[in-house]
Order: C-alpha cells, then sequence, then structure tokens
C-alpha cells in the first residue's frame, strides 16, 4: 500500500483507529490481537548493533528524530516491522523544535507507540538510540528532566501493551526510522505508510533487510 489519502490522514488527526486498515491484509492474524494491562513492568534489553530474532508474534518498532534548525522544525520518524523483518506501518511527521534533543526523541517514542496502539499490536519492542531516553524508560523511578513529563506519557501507553520492552540501539539500527524522520522536512503532514516506506526510504529498508542473518 501507498501514503495515506487526506481522508486518513483527517481521521488520524481526529484520533480515529489505525485497525483496520493496517490490518487489511493480516486480518485472520491481527483479529487475536488485544491490548492488555500487563501484570509487570517493562522488561529491559541492552544495547545491540545487529537484528536480533524476534519471538513469534513480536513486532519491532523503531523511532528516530532529525533536527531542522534553520527552519525551527524537527522530524520524527517511526518503522514498525513484523517478527521476519517486513513493514508493517511507517510514519513521518514534522513538528515544532522542541528544546531539546531528548525531548524531540521522547515524542517520537511517544508516537511510536500512539500508532502501535492504533494498529492493535500488543507484544513489542520499542527500540531507539537515545540512550538517555531509553534507560529513562528502562526504570520506574519519575524522571525530573525536562522531558519527564512526555517520558511519563510513554509509560502510560505502555501500561496498555499485554508485553513491551525498550532497547538502546546504535544508529546503524535504526537507520530506516532516522531515514524517516529525515524526510518529514518535506512535509508539513503527519504521513504513514501501510505495509512499506516511503519510495525514497526504500533503498534504506532494503539494505537494512539484507542485513538480517
Amino acid at each position: 500500500m501507498g501514503e495515506l489519502d487526506r481522508e486518513t490522514i483527517y481521521g488520524l488527526a481526529k484520533g480515529q483507529s489505525l485497525w483496520t486498515k493496517c490490518c487489511s491484509k493480516q486480518e485472520t492474524n491481527c483479529k487475536s490481537l488485544r491490548v492488555l494491562r500487563p501484570e509487570q513492568g517493562p522488561h529491559r534489553q541492552d544495547s545491540s548493533s545487529q537484528w536480533q530474532p524476534l519471538p513469534s508474534s513480536v513486532c519491532k518498532i523503531n523511532f528516530d528524530s532529525a533536527l531542522f534548525m534553520k527552519e525551527q522544525r524537527a522530524g520524527i520518524g517511526v518503522a514498525i516491522q513484523n517478527e521476519n523483518g517486513l513493514i508493517m506501518v511507517s510514519s513521518s511527521q514534522q513538528i515544532p523544535l522542541p528544546g531539546t534533543v531528548v525531548e524531540v526523541e521522547a515524542l517520537a517514542a511517544r508516537k511510536a507507540l500512539e500508532l502501535a496502539l492504533d494498529c492493535g499490536l500488543d507484544r513489542v519492542i520499542l527500540e531507539g538510540d537515545c540512550e538517555i531516553l531509553m534507560k529513562t524508560l528502562q526504570t520506574t523511578s519519575k524522571s525530573l528532566a525536562q522531558f519527564g513529563k512526555i517520558a511519563e506519557d510513554i509509560r502510560v501507553y505502555a501500561s496498555m501493551f499485554q508485553d513491551i520492552s525498550f532497547s538502546h540501539v546504535r544508529r546503524n539500527c535504526n537507520s530506516v526510522a532516522h531515514s524517516l524522520a529525515r524526510r518529514a522536512i518535506l512535509s508539513p503532514h503527519f504521513l504513514v505508510w501501510m505495509e512499506n516506506v516511503p519510495p525514497d526510504v526504500e533503498p534504506v529498508f532494503q539494505a537494512d533487510l539484507r542485513s538480517l542473518p
């Protein structure tokens, strides 16, 4: 599928669910998914420099940000992949430039979980290359940093998954999300691609796919 049409983008802005669109080609599997509150807190995973095979029915969510200082804007990118590394949904969004780099990363992480919930996913691994943010999310203590309120929002979203873990990865393992964040300067809209990435990010995704063991 390609880029969502204006009607769907409007629906996203109004908070409507991506469930039916996200599951159009995976209806059998998606019907069994449900959003449950986990009995335990999120798991921690250490930094990784290569793809780690995922357990069955677990999706990997990568997020990243990009700064456009001249325009006083920032971009956030999200890529959600299934256990085989194939794209389920990807997104790119341009936002006003926050005060700190970590704030932009936190906003990207929050958007990533919003998107995953809209798709009806309930077992996920959230991966990002901002070590400060990921270490914060791997703890249960409140953060007094400037991005603390956003981190609390992320924890609220995390509680809506049946199973979730937070993993810090190196930049080379986050290239698709980073490319999606950088392309946000091209459009002021929140753009979503179902089971695909935009054409200009496709070479990055294919290179990432070829690197899988």
